[in-house]
């Protein structure tokens, strides 16, 4: 998966793998490590806990096969997780360092949140494992996120010499949520086994509609698509949908259409035939006028939302926040909130003539920092 401020696909010269032994079971630590060997080199191994319980003890021969460092952190006081803070504090004292340029992060603890979003801040990949059921807070606070459960069943499917036609169809039925990891061992999912993801569905609608770069006529680069959909749900992979590429995972859909131009993949929500053939005509039909940036001010509802979402953003870097996520923030929970009737067809806009905040471009993504000082 990709970081939010780099591409995905490059590999992490030395990444910094840190164990919470104590919020993971020994028996998946195997296939994690194996995921992380294809993201770059692993630097260094450390598992944290208090080696002396007896809950910890089936690690044991995991910590030598895979040649991990265990670090003894014994609990002082029964009821505080002093394992956490120990991790976190090797966590700072490597970051420091700067000799890695990736932390991986396997807990499904959220006490861990704060620490992903302060490895973000020195510009390295943080990458999270954990299971599902880890709050959300932690999971959008990593650049990427990976579900144990997710590479524990490739495993599982890949060892089965002889598989059934019913273990095979437990395997692609998943609840949307839920997806298969490896479109190797797994049969893709169809269009409208994906179209049950309302969630993926709303954002990755956004990411079409609402990206800077979309043209009038809906096209935008799908890279681009990827790595905004990817800001707003970092857990998000292809492969865990049984497809290698991007792409393809969009064909799947059939709401969407794309083109090639000069070796380059656009895509935009698919529209009707009569829509499509009359497009630049109701581009050229009057629109609703642009509020000005006096009257939009005056929408302290409006603005306070934004405002909020900013705030409470947990991959937020130094109040940064991207605009994408926002976006997709307020159609799914603010569904009253329509940013065409103030007269902008693109969310982008509005904030811009909003005027009170700053406005950043990272790699093709769009992010906003509330002003400190609001122009009278």
């Amino acid at each position: 998966m990709t970081s939010k401020l780099a591409q995905t696909a490059a590999k992490l010269n030395n990444i910094a793998v840190l164990i919470d032994a104590d919020n993971t079971s020994a028996k998946s630590i195997g296939d994690v490590l194996k995921r992380i060997a294809n993201l770059g080199t692993i630097g260094c191994k450390k598992a944290f806990g208090d080696w002396s319980c007896a809950h910890l003890q089936h690690w044991q021969p995991e910590l030598l096969t895979h040649v991990i460092d265990p670090v003894q952190q014994f609990a002082f006081i029964k009821g505080k997780n002093t394992t956490d803070i120990a991790m976190v504090i090797e966590a700072m004292d490597l970051l420091y360092s700067q000799a890695f340029d990736g932390f991986c992060l396997v807990s499904s603890d959220s006490d861990f949140t704060p620490l992903a979003i302060r490895i973000r801040q020195n510009k390295v990949k943080a990458i999270g494992f954990g299971k599902k059921n880890t709050n959300e807070a932690f999971i959008k606070s990593c650049d990427d996120f990976y579900y144990i459960e997710n590479l524990t069943l490739t495993t599982t499917i890949t060892e089965s010499t002889t598989p059934t036609p019913s273990d095979n169809l437990k395997a692609v039925v998943n609840t949307p949520s839920q997806p298969a990891s490896n479109q190797s061992v797994v049969q893709a999912w169809t269009g409208q086994q994906i179209k049950c993801d309302v969630k993926l569905l709303n954002s990755l609608r956004d990411a079409v509609n609402d990206h800077p770069k979309t043209t009038k006529d809906g096209w935008v680069n799908i890279s681009q698509v990827h790595q905004q959909l990817k800001q707003a749900l970092p857990e998000f992979q292809t492969k865990n949908y049984g497809y290698s590429k991007f792409t393809g995972f969009i064909k799947a859909i059939d709401l969407f259409e794309t083109k090639s131009h000069k070796s380059t993949i656009y895509v935009r929500q698919k529209v009707s035939q009569h829509k499509a053939a009359s497009i630049s005509e109701i581009n050229r039909q009057p629109s609703i006028p642009r509020w000005s940036t006096e009257k939009l001010q005056k929408q302290t509802h409006f603005t306070s939302v934004i405002n909020k979402l900013i705030q409470e953003n947990p991959s937020s870097d130094n109040g940064w926040t991207a605009l994408s996520y926002i976006a997709s923030q307020i159609k799914q929970n603010h569904p009253n909130i329509d940013w065409k009737k103030y007269g902008f067809a693109k969310f982008s806009e509005l904030i811009s003539a909003l005027a009170i905040y700053n406005i950043q471009k990272r790699n093709q993504a769009v992010f906003i920092q509330q002003k400190t000082k609001i122009p009278l």
